[in-house]
């Protein structure tokens, strides 16, 4: 057996992990514990795309894409 066929799928595992990770981050950051960091109003929900991904929006027109649960409390 090659140790490519070993190899190369576990480098593709973890750079999906490392990404998944990554994109979390990314919208909990955005998120911002509800508020909009460039003009600081408040986010409101206006869709919810077809896999469950919610998006919102400010009143100073900036936009928020969530699809991991990084909008609720703990």
């Amino acid at each position: 057996m090659n140790s490519w066929t070993i190899i190369v799928p576990v480098i593709v595992l973890v750079i999906m992990i490392v990404g998944g990770i990554m994109q979390r981050n990314h919208e909990k950051k955005q998120w911002n514990g509800g508020i909009c960091s460039r003009c600081g109003s408040t986010w409101k929900q206006f869709d919810t795309d077809s896999q469950g991904g919610r998006m919102y929006n400010c009143s100073g027109g900036h936009y928020c894409d969530c699809s991991y649960n990084v909008e609720k409390n703990k």
